[in-house]
């Protein structure tokens, strides 16, 4: 009885066998085709995402190829006396200093200095966006402020302490009054010559470290002079001006006499 029931079973699969067969022939070539269309679209559209207009760094980080959206990236920063990064704080020269070495630029580190770097733009209806804009008499009327226009009539900077990065109007009265010029850098490489020959003249006129021990040396006889006359002041205040006493004692006794 279990041998006729074995045979039989035999029978059923192996009648089964070729339908299946057939089956998985008519079923696999769509599957097949759908899978084959569904990971060439993964692949297209990871391909898509990873393609960029922005040049990227030795390191693998993407720079910022414009140096107006290097800076405009920086709006709501908050200031911070020489700051230099978006993790830290900016103060204004920091700021211009960080969107042009996004693009691969050094710069010297001062307002000031800025304002004698680059090519100069005569007139204010010259401006283009990236140039370096820099203001005088900021900070207690000596002081130099630095932005960078950004085109209509606007700069961005970081104004001064307990503020942040924004952008504001060349034509706002404040700084219209203030304005003292502008600076383009170049693009095409020469900028990097003419960061090196700013470097050679600043070593160049740099003083020596003798010199700077010297100098150390004359400040602090010059700060110890004056703690100790202002330390001798106040006893020579209470003292009474010589003859001052014996003024006082002759017209005490005038009085008594009469």
């Amino acid at each position: 009885m279990t041998s006729m029931r074995t045979s039989t079973a035999r029978a059923q699969a192996t009648r089964r066998g070729p339908a299946l067969l057939s089956c998985l022939k008519i079923l696999l070539p769509p599957v097949l085709i759908g899978l084959a269309l569904l990971t060439g679209a993964c692949v297209r559209q990871d391909s898509s995402e990873l393609v960029s207009d922005q040049p990227v760094s030795p390191d693998g980080i993407a720079r910022i190829s414009n140096v107006v959206d290097a800076v405009r990236s920086n709006i709501g920063v908050p200031y911070r006396f020489g700051g230099t990064s978006p993790a830290t704080g900016f103060d204004c020269s920091g700021l211009v200093c960080w969107s042009y070495s996004q693009v691969g630029i050094q710069l010297p580190r001062s307002a000031r200095e800025q304002l004698l770097f680059g090519d100069a733009v005569e007139k204010r209806k010259d401006l283009e966006p990236g140039d370096i804009v820099v203001f005088k008499g900021m900070r207690n009327r000596t002081g130099w402020h630095a932005g960078i226009y950004t085109g209509d009539g606007k700069f961005v900077h970081s104004p001064t302490t307990g503020k942040s990065v924004t952008e504001s109007s060349l034509n706002e009265a404040y700084y219209a009054k203030r304005y003292a010029g502008a600076r383009r850098i170049p693009l095409d490489g020469s900028a990097a010559a003419m960061y090196a020959d700013y470097k050679a003249r600043q070593k160049m006129h740099a003083p020596t470290e003798q010199e700077s021990k010297k100098s150390r040396k004359q400040k602090t006889i010059v700060s110890k002079a004056k703690r100790n006359e202002k330390k001798k002041a106040p006893a020579g205040k209470k003292n009474p001006v010589p003859g001052a006493a014996g003024q006082k004692a002759g017209n005490s006794r005038v009085i008594s006499g009469t």
